[in-house]
């Protein structure tokens, strides 16, 4: 990092974080000289950096929707650094929620509800829909990049082609594209959805995709007890066939 960007930063305590970092290194600057909490990510293009992708992408929902404003964008030899302002409030999988699942659940799906009626599908320039999702995962597939686990992940994709849904018209909406605990932020009472964090996989797609993503959060954070509720707070007509061919491909993205 050179001395320029240092100078952007300021005089300020570093505090690495480890929760939903997708792979960059993540820190909260807290300012010594009143300025504002910031948060810094930091990625090697060698590991395969996306926070060019990301700073776009945070732009442009942060037109709609309350997410970081993008403060810093650059890149130095083989690393990006992005530079982004505090959303208020606090993460959904921090322990300051812990037993608090009735609550937050339904705040959840009825943050994600909110993300997929707001967004405008038809000023969105990013492309996720079904067809792009296949090509990312024969990539990853033959890149040996999907999740592990899978039980002959040729057939297993093959069938997953063969089977594909259609999207209709209304299950076309921009999402989130990693809908989970740690990216949805909620006031410390625990009673509103406050802002959203790491747009770096939005995009027009399937409703699916991101109901998939957060039913594997909910899942991981809270228990498999609460799914039924979380989707019921979504939308009481999910099609959950649907849904499982979604949590499937999304083993290999």
């Amino acid at each position: 990092m050179n001395q320029t960007f240092r100078e952007v930063i300021g005089n300020c305590r570093w505090e690495e974080l480890t929760v939903g970092c997708s792979g960059a290194t993540l820190h909260r600057l807290i300012g010594l000289e009143g300025q504002p909490t910031r948060y810094l990510k930091m990625m090697s293009r060698l590991a395969g950096s996306d926070l060019a992708f990301e700073a776009e992408r945070t732009r442009w929902a942060a037109q709609f929707l309350p997410a970081p404003d993008v403060l810093d964008f650059r890149e130095e030899g083989v690393f990006e650094y992005l530079l982004m302002s505090e959303v208020p409030g606090v993460h959904a999988a921090d322990e300051h929620f812990a037993g608090r699942a009735a609550d937050i659940v339904p705040l959840l799906a009825a943050g994600l509800r909110r993300v997929h009626e707001t967004l405008p599908v038809n000023l969105c320039p990013y492309d996720m829909r079904t067809d792009v999702l296949l090509q990312v995962a024969k990539i990853n597939l033959h890149s040996g990049l999907m999740e592990e686990g899978i039980e002959n992940p040729e057939a297993e994709l093959q069938e997953l082609i063969q089977s594909r849904p259609e999207t209709t018209e209304q299950d076309l909406v921009v999402i989130h594209g990693d809908y989970s605990f740690p990216n949805v932020m909620l006031t410390p009472a625990g009673d509103a959805v406050s802002g959203y964090v790491d747009w770096g996989a939005l995009g027009t797609a399937d409703r699916y995709l991101d109901l998939a993503i957060a039913v594997k959060s909910v899942v991981y954070n809270v228990g498999e007890s609460w799914v039924p509720v979380f989707l019921k707070s979504y939308a009481p007509d999910v099609d959950l066939r649907k849904l499982e061919w979604f949590r499937r491909v999304n083993r290999f993205l």
